[in-house]
């Protein structure tokens, strides 16, 4: 696998059009899959990026986005939050490691109307998020709301974290596959949006999930126990950057 490091840095990418923000209470929850349930969902021209032959990875993405402006329009702020389902691809552009977005929802209708203009097809949906702590110290995270139907799920910080997860030789590979791939795409199977992000360096902590009900991604048929994730990683703050507008790739006919 490829990572993203050679990918533009983010003072070469200052001339585009790029959104600022600062990500908080990012929360993913992964689940490994067999590559060929995957592939389905994906365009043909995609090559998804696997593991261990066939084995691939899909992630809940729950998010606060603050502080949300166009670089040009400084004092133009926003704030909203944000759930996607995505998985992990080749960049048919590079050969870097990036993610495909299969569902995004944000709260905001302005933005959801914004970026559909560019054709980033984000809905506009319903989800509160709310971070506590415990008489310990630990925190806790719980996200609820409705993305055509309600949904909830919940997350603890752990006291003594794994430092081990199946399918990567330690934490650091799988934080580099499931959170700092720097490149995005969304689309369906004839037209695909490709756009490029760049983030600090970052490293999660290792959570574990308590609770989920999320009909949506059960909808998807890909995964038989929602309950029982992967891994689960948590972010409290990190600032992000999105190069704007996105490139597109069609599919190429014979």
């Amino acid at each position: 696998m490829k990572t993203s490091s050679s990918i533009p840095n983010k003072s070469m990418l200052t001339s585009l059009m790029t959104v600022l923000m600062t990500l908080c209470n990012v929360l993913y929850i992964s689940y490994a899959i067999p590559a060929r349930k995957l592939r389905a969902l994906l365009p043909e021209f995609l090559k998804l990026a696997t593991l261990e032959e066939d084995t691939a990875f899909l992630s809940i993405v729950v998010l606060q986005s603050t502080k949300v402006h166009l670089n040009s329009l400084p004092f133009a702020r926003f704030n909203y939050n944000q759930l996607n389902i995505r998985t992990y691809i080749i960049d048919p552009v590079t050969g870097y490691h990036g993610v495909y977005f299969l569902r995004s929802g944000v709260t905001s209708r302005f933005i959801s109307l914004a970026t559909r203009t560019l054709g980033v097809p984000w809905q506009h949906i319903n989800l509160e998020v709310q971070v506590t702590h415990d008489s310990k110290n630990l925190r806790s995270y719980a996200a609820a709301g409705k993305w055509q139907e309600k949904y909830n799920f919940t997350a603890v910080e752990l006291a003594t974290p794994s430092r081990k997860l199946k399918s990567f030789a330690d934490v650091k590979s799988a934080v580099d596959y499931i959170v700092r791939p720097l490149i995005g795409f969304f689309g369906d199977r004839e037209r695909v949006g490709r756009f490029n992000i760049w983030h600090q360096d970052i490293m999660p902590q290792i959570w574990q999930l308590q609770q989920i009900d999320f009909p949506l991604l059960s909808e998807l048929g890909i995964i038989e126990e929602v309950t029982k994730p992967h891994s689960v990683f948590f972010l409290a703050q990190a600032d992000f950057s999105i190069y704007m507008p996105p490139t597109f790739i069609n599919r190429k006919r014979g």
